[in-house]
């Protein structure tokens, strides 16, 4: 029993390190543009993402540092949104943040990206 639990706790990492890099569909994954593993220092956040063929509309998802929801955006027409100030100014300098990007037709999930991140460096 003993070998057999560390066997699987061996495994575990692995296969969470895969998920954790890979969208939550299947589907190939809509490429984030801005911000991308990167420091965002201005007052204003901008996301931007490569259009998805097919898609009628997307969704912004915006996590903590522990993957807690901080903001879901309302239907986005085009590949880009700036947060609502009022977001942007409870966000804490320092903190990394996540964030994904969803891709809808019809009200049915055709594609996700996978999980980008940025810090806010200050407050303006």
């Amino acid at each position: 029993l003993g070998v057999s639990l560390i066997i699987i706790s061996l495994f575990i990492p692995l296969h969470l390190s895969r998920l954790s890099d890979s969208p939550r569909s299947n589907k190939i994954g809509i490429t984030l543009l801005y911000p991308e593993s990167t420091t965002v220092s201005s007052g204003t956040v901008v996301f931007s993402w490569e259009e998805r063929e097919g898609a009628q509309y997307y969704i912004l998802e915006l996590f903590d540092e522990v993957l807690s929801p901080v903001w879901t955006s309302p239907n986005i027409s085009g590949t880009s949104i700036e947060i609502p100030s009022e977001i942007r100014l409870n966000m804490r300098p320092g903190v990394w943040y996540h964030w994904m990007v969803t891709a809808f037709s019809e009200s049915i999930n055709t594609d996700e990206s996978h999980m980008g991140r940025f810090k806010i460096t200050d407050r303006d």
